[in-house]
């Protein structure tokens, strides 16, 4: 029986691409590159900042890579929430699911803004517990968060599920060995994610609603 939903937030709950495309970009105009497109920004997100940076530079310019991620951070925290936003149904389905379930949040995002965007953005909802990236932290797929998570909502490893937009989401899930449930919206094909975790994804996050009653009735 599912008592606890662990969120990931950027591509599930959050719309943040335009905003990490600025500051990647502003990133690469230093080192006088060209800017990236979107979508192939879009695919190099997930598995954190410094991850983020390496994948958009040149080989030559990673040299310089420790430089290049302290100036990611310096033009994001201006920008970080310039264009985000909720996806649709977002914040109705979370306010339903508050009244039954436990919810909290796991992200490769640093924690800064991770705390920040989901106190500006989900004001009115009340996560367990908020899990982003420091030193302290480990990313996902690593479990800490998860297993952070599900003590904080009192859920033992049986009674949650991890809620995600990516193939890192769903090698997390598949480790530690609890359910996936994919989402369409986010910021990598539903076709991807099927083939990873051979659960078809979700379309809107009000359909997490009605996949959730399956798992715990069928």
């Amino acid at each position: 029986m599912i008592k606890g939903i662990i969120f990931d937030l950027d591509g599930t709950l959050l719309s943040t691409d335009n905003d990490l495309c600025t500051a990647v970009n502003d990133v690469r105009a230093f080192f006088r590159c060209e800017p990236l497109e979107l979508e192939i920004i879009k695919s190099y997100l997930g598995d954190g900042i410094r991850m983020l940076v390496t994948r958009s530079l040149p080989n030559e310019y990673l040299m310089y890579l420790d430089d290049a991620v302290e100036l990611f951070h310096a033009f994001y925290a201006s920008c970080y929430n310039e264009t985000t936003f909720p996806y649709e149904s977002v914040i109705e389905t979370l306010q339903e699911l508050q009244e039954n379930y436990k919810l909290s949040v796991v992200s490769n995002k640093a924690q800064k803004y991770v705390d920040q965007l989901v106190d500006f953005h989900f004001s009115e909802i009340r996560f367990e517990y908020v899990y982003g990236d420091d030193v302290n932290h480990k990313r996902k797929p690593d479990p800490q968060g998860i297993i952070e998570s599900m003590n904080y909502m009192g859920c033992s490893k049986d009674e949650v599920i991890l809620v995600g937009d990516s193939t890192v989401d769903i090698e997390t899930a598949q480790m530690f060995g609890i359910p996936v449930c994919p989402v369409a919206w986010g910021f990598q094909s539903k076709e991807l994610l099927y083939e990873k975790s051979k659960v078809v994804p979700i379309e809107t996050m009000s359909d997490l609603i009605l996949f959730i009653d399956q798992l715990n009735y069928n």
